[in-house]
C-alpha cells in the first residue's frame, strides 16, 4: 500500500514550516505542491529553500542554472521538476530548441551550454566521480573552477526535490500544464549513451573494485544489478571515462 503524504497549506502546516511556505508564496504567487509536501518536515523545506536561493546567486547565468536543473531532473527521472523547470525556462526566454534537447536528453545546439549539459550529466550519473579530463574540457569551454562547484550545488538542490517527488508522488501544479514529461527510453544525454546506460559505480563494485579513483580491477564477474555486459563492454565504458583497467583472477 502506498503511503499517503499530506499536502499542507500555510494554515495547516507545522508552525516551523509556515514562514518558509509564506516565502514560497511570495516568490511564486502560490505555494507549489513540492513545498506543500515538504512542509511535513520543516528542516528539509528550509534546506531546499536555502539551496535554491544560494544557487540563484551563483555566477552561472539564469539560463545556465536551468541547464543544470533540467539535466538533473532528466537524469533523476523527475516527473514533477522536469515540467516545472521547462515552464520556468520558457519564462526566462530560453531557446525552445535548447529546452527540447534537455527534455529529450540529446545534445544542445549551443556548444557552451552543451559543455555544461555534459558536465552536469556526468556529475549526476557518476555521483561526483568526474574524470579529470571532463573537468578540463568543462573549463576549456569557458567555465571556471567556481562554476564546477556551483554545478554541484545545483545538483544537490535537485537531489532534495527530485527524491522528495519520487517518494511523495507530488502532483503537477497548474502552471506546468502543457509541459508534462515522461523520460525517453533512449537518449544520449551529455554525449553519454543511454541505450543501456553505463553501469553506475555501485553496480561496478559487483564486477570488481576500484583500487583508487582512476583504476578499476576486473575480477572476472560479468553480471551485476540489471546488467548483462561483457568484460569488453565494461572495459570500453571505463576507458571512455579515463579509468585505467587491470585484470586479476582473485576476488577483491
Amino acid at each position: 500500500m502506498t503511503t499517503a503524504f499530506e499536502s499542507f497549506t500555510i494554515d495547516t502546516a507545522p508552525a516551523e514550516s509556515k514562514a518558509t511556505l509564506e516565502e514560497a508564496k511570495r516568490a511564486f504567487g502560490f505555494v507549489p505542491n513540492l513545498q506543500a509536501h515538504m512542509a511535513e518536515s520543516p528542516e528539509p523545506l528550509a534546506g531546499y529553500t536555502a539551496l535554491w536561493d544560494l544557487f540563484a546567486k551563483s555566477t552561472l547565468t539564469p539560463h545556465e542554472q536551468q541547464v543544470v536543473y533540467l539535466t538533473s531532473n532528466f537524469e533523476n527521472d523527475c516527473h514533477y521538476c522536469m515540467p516545472g523547470h521547462s515552464a520556468l525556462a520558457k519564462m526566462i526566454g530560453m531557446e525552445p530548441a535548447v529546452i527540447a534537447a534537455l527534455r529529450a536528453g540529446t545534445a544542445l545546439p549551443d556548444p557552451k551550454l552543451e559543455a555544461l549539459h555534459r558536465f552536469s550529466t556526468i556529475v549526476v550519473h557518476e555521483r561526483g566521480f568526474v574524470p579529470d579530463a571532463e573537468v578540463d574540457a568543462f573549463l576549456a569551454a569557458g567555465y571556471t573552477r567556481r562554476n564546477v562547484l556551483e554545478v554541484v550545488l545545483g545538483v544537490a538542490t535537485k537531489v532534495m526535490s527530485n527524491y522528495t517527488n519520487h517518494i511523495v508522488h507530488t502532483p503537477y501544479d497548474a502552471f506546468m500544464k502543457g509541459n508534462e514529461w515522461t523520460k525517453p527510453d533512449k537518449a544520449t544525454s551529455g554525449g553519454l549513451s543511454r541505450e543501456h546506460g553505463a553501469p553506475p559505480r555501485a553496480a561496478l563494485q559487483f564486477l570488481g573494485c576500484f583500487m583508487n579513483n582512476r583504476t578499476f580491477l576486473i575480477t572476472g564477474a560479468t553480471k551485476g544489478i540489471g546488467l548483462a555486459l561483457s568484460l569488453r563492454d565494461i572495459e570500453e565504458l571505463l576507458l571512455e571515462r579515463g579509468v585505467v583497467v587491470t585484470y586479476e583472477t582473485i576476488r577483491c
